[in-house]
């Protein structure tokens, strides 16, 4: 649980969950053009997985240390967008939406790219 002390406002800490700020970090990534879905990655995620339980931000590791997060995201690109690209664009996502949703800083975002998903082509009709 990260806190985020604020004396100035004279009201009291804030306590944000690591999953919330993975949830945030999650969402952002994959409104990232080219992103399939995010991976599953960590040991944490591949026992979520066999265990039958969903997580939202599978495929997502977060650490704050003296209120910066550092983030490492897995995830699979879809097939014929640009890999570098791609993942440029979910590092700029999710630093934005991180450092807007909870006012920490993030310093670095690490992108795994687990896979490369082919598109689905339409069936042709079969000539009888």
């Amino acid at each position: 649980m990260t806190e985020i002390e604020r004396p100035e406002n004279g009201f009291g800490r804030i306590h944000i969950a690591d999953d919330v700020i993975s949830a945030v970090a999650a969402a952002a990534a994959m409104e990232s053009q080219g992103v399939y879905g995010l991976g599953v990655g960590f040991t944490g995620d591949v026992i979520d997985f066999i265990g039958g339980r969903k997580h939202a931000a599978k495929g997502v590791r977060i650490s704050v240390k003296d209120g910066v997060v550092k983030a490492e995201l897995s995830l699979f690109v879809k097939f014929g967008h640009k890999i570098q690209d791609t993942a440029l664009e979910v590092q700029r996502k999710v630093k934005s939406a991180v450092e807007t949703m909870t006012g920490l800083s993030v310093g670095d975002i690490s992108v795994i790219i687990a896979g490369v998903v082919p598109q689905k082509r339409p069936r042709q009709a079969r000539a009888d």
